[in-house]
């Protein structure tokens, strides 16, 4: 038992000697207040530090969804004159009575069916029959594309009228955008 004390009191005795020179004391000093920091001041925060990021990133994704979402209402304002209100369907219907009275055309039917979903969008459906010249049509169908109002030619379909040679029947369904 004296012998290991003696070999403890030697091992510590050589440790102080050698903490006498100044570089080796400096060395000891530095490992030491790294050690002492990193226990006491960065392990405790290292779960704030993850805590706080994990909140920043997800703060980040909201204020992102919020961008893109004022984005796509400006660009919905943008478009919210050129549709029909959702509950007036037969606003629209007036509407492309209107532009059918411009032209010389017989109308022979006009089926309006109820609105119906087009993907994440509301559309009123117009099936019509129109009797008339072919540049008669041709009109209509380019009033029909430049109008202020977004519709679409979902089909058409032409084919002789009975008895008259240069008359056609054009069948044409249409969609509208409700707003």
């Amino acid at each position: 038992m004296a012998l290991e004390n003696t070999k403890s009191e030697t091992a510590g005795a050589r440790l102080l000697a050698s903490l006498r020179d100044p570089l080796r004391l400096r060395v000891a000093t530095t490992a030491i207040v790294l050690a002492i920091g990193y226990g006491a001041i960065y392990l405790p925060l290292s779960d704030n530090i993850e805590t706080t990021s994990r909140k920043l990133a997800k703060a980040r994704g909201r204020e992102e969804l919020v961008q893109q979402v004022e984005f796509l209402r400006a660009q919905a304002d943008r478009f919210k004159e050129r549709t029909a209100d959702r509950q007036e369907a037969n606003g629209w219907v007036q509407h492309v009575l209107g532009g059918i009275r411009r032209f010389p055309l017989q109308l022979n039917t006009l089926n309006s069916e109820k609105p119906r979903d087009v993907g994440p969008l509301d559309v009123f459906v117009l099936q019509i029959e129109l009797e008339g010249e072919f540049h008669d049509h041709d009109s209509l169908l380019a009033w029909l594309e430049t109008n202020e109002r977004l519709i679409r030619v979902e089909s058409v379909k032409f084919a002789p009228a009975r008895g008259q040679g240069d008359r056609l029947v054009m069948q044409l369904t249409l969609l509208g955008l409700a707003g």
